[in-house]
């Protein structure tokens, strides 16, 4: 059984709870997208690191973490290609950063 000191570290990650961003460019049924994501782990946030550094760390983010409302991917490793092609890359930037950021229990209790 964990310690009670670790146990207090997981229970505070897992109070953080999901995370969202309202992403108004993108309209799917007539309303804004709005993308859910688990905070970032130290172990994802290591993988993300060893990657190119630049701006389409942000895609390789997108695509692993962007979660629709109920929980499923939104994304694939097969969408890639048109993230980085056809999409703005300032709202992929917003979105990473976003996803990237270490949240507070302030910012979880707003979701």
């Amino acid at each position: 059984m964990a310690s009670k000191y670790l146990q207090a570290a997981v229970d505070h990650y897992k109070a953080l709870g999901t995370l969202s961003l309202e992403v108004p460019e993108w309209v799917v049924d007539g309303k804004p997208l709005t993308i859910f994501w688990d905070p970032m782990t130290l172990e994802e946030s290591a993988r993300f690191a060893k990657g190119d550094g630049g701006v389409l760390t942000f895609i390789d983010v997108i695509v692993a973490k962007a979660l629709d409302s109920s929980g499923a991917k939104m994304f694939t490793i097969e969408d890639k290609p048109v993230l980085k092609r056809s999409v703005e890359r300032a709202v992929l930037i917003r979105i990473g950063n976003a996803m990237l950021a270490a949240p507070s229990i302030e910012d979880a209790e707003k979701n």
